[in-house]
């Protein structure tokens, strides 16, 4: 409610709310996955206990790679992968790209789903506020050839948004960069 997500935002984002691990092993299991690749995705303890917003993680074919969870009660957004995923290492919600050499990076997961659920096809995630070397040879490696950085409009993310740009001027410099700015009052994408 407090982000207004619309029902078919929800459908579309894959979003989900985890009241158990074993409800949610029984639910992927009424879906058809089979009982080694239900055991194959590790959750810690908080895991339906705290954190109950469920986010699919998946990998640029559409194939599911993990789950992320969400503490909805918490006043900072407070996340949890399932273990073995280093968030580090992908951008989330890479699948959008569809052949576009266009690539447009938030920090935020759940800024990035919303924008594919409402027809923005190019936008993927960082899960955090700083890129890394493997996220950006993963976007080249997809077909990047131009990003747009479009972190958080706050006052504490313009020296990340630098360490970025100097991040692929050094690594990628061929790729051309662009710097979207958010409207004042508006924190995120």
């Amino acid at each position: 409610e407090k982000r207004n997500y619309s029902p078919e935002d929800i459908e579309a984002m894959e979003l989900g709310c985890i009241t158990s691990q074993e409800a949610l092993r029984k639910h992927l299991k009424g879906k058809g996955y089979t009982k080694e690749e239900t055991a194959s995705i590790k959750l810690t303890e908080a895991i339906g206990k705290t954190h109950t917003l469920t986010i699919p993680l998946r990998e640029p074919a559409g194939d599911l790679r993990g789950i992320s969870v969400r503490n909805i009660h918490s006043e900072k957004s407070d996340y949890l992968n399932s273990t073995g995923l280093k968030k580090s290492d992908a951008l989330f919600n890479l699948r959008a790209l569809k052949g576009k050499k266009d690539l447009v990076i938030v920090e935020g997961v759940l800024d990035a789903l919303l924008c594919s659920a409402r027809g923005i096809d190019n936008v993927v995630a960082l899960g955090g506020k700083d890129l890394t070397k493997a996220q950006l040879e993963t976007a080249v490696k997809y077909g990047a050839q131009k990003i747009t950085l479009c972190l958080d409009n706050e006052e504490k993310t313009i020296p990340n948004t630098l360490q970025a740009i100097d991040l692929i001027q050094r690594e990628k410099p061929e790729l051309k960069i662009f710097v979207a700015q958010l409207p004042e009052g508006v924190k995120d994408p």
